[in-house]
């Protein structure tokens, strides 16, 4: 199953990148994360 129309590509590259960046935001605010969750 392979994207043919540039639409598809794009999305495939939109939705790889999409989660590349949230991938990296959860590691790096995981420790922003836990602390916040244990101050309350």
């Amino acid at each position: 199953m392979m994207p043919t129309s540039p639409k598809g590509v794009d999305l495939t590259i939109f939705l790889f990148m999409a989660y590349s960046f949230i991938f990296r935001a959860v590691i790096f605010d995981a420790p922003a994360i836990t602390g916040h969750l244990q101050k309350r």
